[in-house]
């Protein structure tokens, strides 16, 4: 995993965070107005949002579309992760920044950037902006081999490109928080 941090900083108060929100949650009313059995995205399908693309509107529409779509893509990512098919993984990452960028509209010049210089890099399976959006990092599966022919390369063309100095992060995968349990006498 490789961080590639654009420099582009946001602030999700004034960015438009809310304005997504609000627009997902209208385009969710709308579509229980439609399916009466629908409590929440998850229960949708994307055949349902295609049907009601007119009622939605093209802006509501499109965030409904990236909301039902992500959800099947992590359930997909699980399945990728639990099966070790990093590739399919790739391929999900590079979906997801394409629905933020195009149909959240959460993306920016310099994230879309930084995901379409590593997407036809036969040593970068997947990449996707991270956190809320409007600036930020994007997060890269790369082959372990490649990663400082990586950082040298995009960091030259993010330059020349924005006059920006990229910052990049390798990121080492742990296994994660564990708990432990001691028991006490008397308590």
């Amino acid at each position: 995993m490789l961080l590639l941090d654009s420099k582009v900083k946001h602030t999700l108060l004034t960015s438009g965070y809310n304005d997504r929100r609000n627009e997902v949650e209208q385009g969710l009313a709308l579509l229980k107005e439609q399916y009466p059995e629908v409590k929440t995205f998850r229960d949708l399908t994307e055949a349902q949002v295609e049907a009601s693309k007119n009622i939605l509107g093209d802006v509501v529409y499109r965030r409904c579309l990236f909301v039902v779509r992500e959800i099947k893509r992590v359930l997909d990512a699980v399945t990728a992760l639990e099966n070790e098919d990093f590739a399919t993984l790739g391929k999900l990452m590079f979906a997801t920044h394409d629905g933020l960028s195009k149909n959240y509209e959460v993306s920016c010049e310099e994230l879309d950037f930084l995901a379409d210089a590593v997407r036809n890099n036969e040593n970068v399976l997947g990449a996707r902006m991270m956190g809320g959006g409007f600036g930020g990092c994007t997060i890269n599966l790369v082959k372990k081999d490649a990663v400082n022919a990586i950082i040298e390369r995009v960091s030259q063309e993010y330059k020349e490109k924005f006059n920006i100095k990229l910052e990049a992060y390798k990121v080492k995968i742990s296994k994660g928080t564990s708990q432990y349990t001691t028991e006490y006498a008397g308590i």
